[in-house]
This record gives C-alpha cells, structure tokens and sequence, in this order.
C-alpha cells in the first residue's frame, strides 16, 4: 500500500512533532492538520473557563464541547490572530491551570535544535511552555486547518480513510451539532491520531457518588475544572482523590493558600516529582460517600466529615469518539472501558486497520521528545525505510506486551527506565532506515537520561532552593553548585548509548 497523502487529527505537541518528521522525510505529496481550537499548542493553552463534567463518568465517547467566549484576538505569544481563522469564538478547556510549572527540566522538553529562551526557568511556567511550544509550529501552520473539528473517521472499502469535519463557528455550536452547510470530508491514504489523551476525564463511580453529588450539587468536580485556589476560598475542608504530580500540585497550592482541611485520599504510593504535602491529611482508598452525615468513608473505615468539596485527580479516558465505525466494531481501537487503545504494534501504527496509526499513547512519559521519535519512525514507516512484519507477529508484540502488563492502563505505562529503553529502540530502527535523509530525532545519550532518571531530586531541589533564594533555577548546575543536588547513578547494563546523539 502506498502512502501519499495523510491526515493529522490533533494541534497539540505530538502532532507538530509528528508533522514535521513527515514533511523532512520529503516523500508525500498531502499532510493536512486538523486541529479544532483557533491555535496551536494543544492541552497548553489555558482557560479561565471551568469545564462541567458528569458525575461520575466511566465513558470515553463522552462528547466534550467547547465553551463560547469573545473573540480570541492574540495567541499564547501575543501574535495577532487571523480576522478569517475559524474558531476564534470558541474555547476547549483543558487541564491546565493558573499556576502550573511543569514536572520535567527543560533540557529534556527540547524539541531538537530548537532550545527555549535563555532565561527560561529550569521548571517552565505553563505560558512559556505555550509560548515555546507556537514558536516551534510557526513553520507547520501552513498545513493546519485551524477551527476544524473532525466528527468521524473511517476506512472505506479501497483501504483508504474518510475524514469528515466540521467548521467551528456559532451555527455548528463549536463544532459538534450538524450544519451541513459547514461540513464536508476529504481521503487519505492514512491517518494519525494525535489526541484523545487528556481530553474526557475518568471519575470512578464509587459507592454512593452520585448520591452525594445530587444531594450537594456542586461539590464534586475533576481536577480538569480547577483553574486556582481562589475557586475555593468559601468551602469548609477539601479532599482530592489521586496521588499523581497533579493531584500533589494541587493539594499544595490548596494547603498554601486558604484556611481549609485539606485531604487527600491515595491508592498507593509514586516516584512522581511533587511539591511538599506537610499539613495534608492523607487516607487510603475511599470506601463509600455517606451523604446522610456528609462523611467519606475509607477502606480502613476511619472518616472524614465536613467536606465540602471533593477534587478527583485520577486521569483521564483514551477517547477518539470520532472513530464511531470501529470502536463498535468486533475489533474496537479503544476498550469499552477507556484504559487501553488495542490492535496497535510497537503503541504505534494498527496492524488491524492499515494506514491507522497513534501518536502519544504512552503515560510517564516526555510528550515533546516521544513525538518527535514515533513520528519519524512513522514516518519510515509509511514512505516504505521501515519495513513492517507481518500482521502476526505485530500481534504477538501486542500479546507478549499484555502477559507483562495486563489488560488495562498499565499497558501504556512507560516509567523510567522504559520510557528511554522505548526510545532507543525505536531509534534504533530509525538509524537502520538510513540517515541520508529526514528527521533525525534525538536519543537520550547518559547525561540525558540521568537528568530523566533524577526528575523527582531535580524538582524537590528545585523548590527548596526557590523557597530558600526567592528565585528559579535556570540550570540544573545551579541547582548542583547551590543547593546539593546529586543526581541518582544509573544502573549499569540496562542502556545502549552507542549511538546516542543527544542533541
């Protein structure tokens, strides 16, 4: 099969860095973006705006709309937006909030040959990462069809795909109601997906939930609609129901800014990079909402009581409700359940639906430098460099892979040191496809990946050095040299850096 022309369903980081493996590989004739909000940047682009979610919610074609604003002027960077950009009316609200930094060093968030501001805390702030992140897909605009938001995509019976969309404007509600004056479709000989990871969030429905939240309507909420603490500043105590980095930010910024119990409710613990929780209360895993008494019970039936508002910090949905066609199929791409996208070789390209592939699976982790890995990889892969096996042993990846993880979200779980390992692997295969020609990607080298495998020192030396300085660290040498940070050894004998470039 022969692949010429492509479509790119999603804006956002991965996309970009996937856009710009196919265009250096200087091979197809047809790479159009879809990207549904008014600019690039993807989950990074902050809202005032709240999103509402369903209480609970265990569904992942769960529809999300956009929320109708005035008219978005500026980008993240304060570039003018086009008068005739569609969707300008419109924004998708996203995790982000006010006062995120992020959980990862700068020097490992780098697309290649494209560095951040000098003066760029080691830690970036959530603007400058917006800011970064436009700057870097300034070149790809071209390609992008701003205000896009695809409703359906399928695979017709010649093998080739159907992507039909709609224009986000006010007689399409932003894009998810029907107008057929503003939709139309196009063909593709393949299809990316970039999106659906942090889109629908997961709300588990515990015993009594629902119960609780009509009885206190407005008291239970997703870590997706907090903004800021101020939100908060009226309620009595606070739980948050999570232990990953958000849910820790979260608690702390709480803690640190209003008078209220703060709570926080965890199944286990992780190696996460965090800010301090003292003054946290922290519980197992909760057991049932009492709303008679308005107390939360735990697995070890202690309680809390006077809680007026719960945050739930625990992840998010795989959702592509576009792919209605195949997700109720006999070969779904996503799980009934939302946890685990199927039928996929090396958590890339489908072995079951040719010219389907998926960027940005993996969990734990760098978006930035994954992207711009599986996206040259498929980029060899579908201008023929890369030469695929055969359907049965790209099952049997998919097989060996579940007797490791089993069938859920750990399936996509790539912790250090298996994130690198993934990489270099791929690069691998990257390397062998020659590199006459396209997107060399950069391979963790040893300096790089002991910074990866030291990101919880980094970041805990990092905030003690801010409290103590009253400044940001802009290098981790500065860190080292003023505040004893001592980067964790590697392991010797897990990594190949022979042919490491890190760039």
């Amino acid at each position: 099969m022969t692949i010429k022309t492509i479509a790119i369903v999603g804006g956002g980081p991965s996309a970009i860095g996937t856009a710009k493996a196919l265009l250096q590989e200087n091979y197809f004739d047809v790479i159009h973006i879809y990207e549904r909000r008014c600019t690039t940047g993807g989950l990074w682009n902050y809202s005032d705006h709240a999103p509402l979610c369903e209480i609970p919610n265990v569904n992942p074609n769960l529809q999300i709309s956009p929320q109708k604003i005035d008219i978005i002027k500026e980008d993240g960077s304060g570039n003018q937006m086009p008068d005739d950009r569609f969707g300008i009316q419109y924004v998708w609200p996203s995790p982000v909030y006010d006062l995120l930094d992020t959980n990862v060093p700068k020097d490992i968030m780098e697309f290649k040959g494209f560095k951040w501001p000098a003066d760029t805390p080691l830690f970036p702030l959530r603007e400058e990462v917006l800011c970064y992140l436009q700057a870097y897909s300034r070149e790809v605009e071209p390609y992008i069809k701003f205000g896009h938001f695809v409703y359906d995509v399928s695979q017709l019976q010649n093998k080739k795909w159907k992507v039909s969309y709609r224009i986000v404007n006010e007689s399409t509600a932003g894009g998810v109601i029907h107008n057929q004056e503003f939709e139309a479709s196009a063909i593709y000989d393949a299809v990316i997906l970039a999106v659906g990871n942090y889109d629908v969030p997961f709300l588990p429905d515990l015993p009594n939930l629902k119960l609780w939240n009509q009885k206190f309507p407005g008291s239970v909420i997703h870590a997706k609609s907090f903004r800021h603490p101020k939100q908060f500043v009226n309620e009595r105590d606070i739980l948050v129901v999570g232990n990953s980095a958000s849910a820790n930010d979260i608690c702390y910024e709480l803690a640190t800014t209003l008078k209220s119990n703060i709570y926080k409710s965890k199944r286990s613990e992780n190696n996460l990079p965090s800010t301090p929780n003292e003054g946290i209360g922290v519980f197992p895993v909760i057991a049932r909402f009492i709303p008679e008494s308005q107390e939360i019970e735990f697995i070890d039936q202690s309680r809390v009581g006077n809680v007026s508002m719960i945050i739930f910090a625990t992840g998010y949905l795989k959702s592509f409700p576009f792919m209605k066609g195949i997700n109720s199929s006999a070969k779904p791409l996503v799980k009934d359940d939302g946890t685990r996208v199927a039928g996929l070789y090396k958590q890339i390209i489908s072995y079951e639906y040719p010219g389907l592939a998926v960027i940005g699976l993996p969990r734990f982790v760098l978006p930035t430098r994954l992207s711009e890995t599986q996206g040259a990889w498929l980029a060899r892969v579908f201008s023929g460099r890369i030469n695929l096996p055969e359907k049965q042993t790209m099952a049997k990846w998919e097989k060996n892979r579940l007797n490791v993880t089993g069938p859920g979200k750990a399936f996509h779980d790539l912790k250090f040191p298996c994130d690198v390992l993934y990489s270099h692997e791929l690069n691998r295969e990257i390397w062998e496809g020659g590199l006459d020609h396209g997107l060399i990607p950069i391979s963790w080298n040893q300096d790089q990946t002991r910074i990866r495998g030291g990101i919880k020192e980094i970041k805990e030396s990092y905030i003690r050095y801010k409290k103590g300085r009253g400044k940001k660290a802009s290098t981790i040498e500065e860190l080292e040299k003023n505040a004893g940070l001592v980067l964790p050894p590697l392991e010797n004998g897990i990594f190949d850096f022979s042919f490491a470039t890190g760039e």
